[in-house]
């Protein structure tokens, strides 16, 4: 019963410790050529705001981070979503969160060789 129990504990600290970083989950790349559509994204925008500005995406692709293991993580940080758009980048997003809110970009990647998917 012991061994169970502290098992337990080590496992429930370590997720903490793990997911507790305050490393953001990608490297921000800003800013961006001043002629791209990608400068007119700004951090913090949500899903809607970025499709209002750029269109819908052509792709998108979703990444867990080490905060997503976290029991007792809250907000937004426990995946990364990408939007790819061919032949400008990809505009990545913190979040959503476990609701599927919270959305915010947190950076914007320009590369004129983006293919449009993942």
């Amino acid at each position: 019963m012991r061994s169970a129990l502290a098992r337990w504990l080590l496992s429930a600290m370590l997720a903490c410790a793990v997911g507790c970083s305050t490393a953001p989950p990608v490297a921000p790349q800003w800013p961006v050529s001043k002629t791209s559509p990608l400068s007119k994204v700004r951090q913090g925008m949500t899903f809607t705001q970025v499709v209002d500005v750029l269109g819908p995406p052509t792709a998108q692709s979703r990444q867990l981070t080490a905060h997503a293991f976290n029991p007792f993580a809250v907000g937004n940080e426990g995946q990364v979503t990408r939007f790819h758009y061919v032949k400008l980048g990809r505009v990545v997003f913190a979040g959503p969160d476990f609701r599927g809110q919270d959305a915010s970009v947190i950076a914007v990647e320009e590369d004129a060789s983006e293919p449009g998917y993942e």
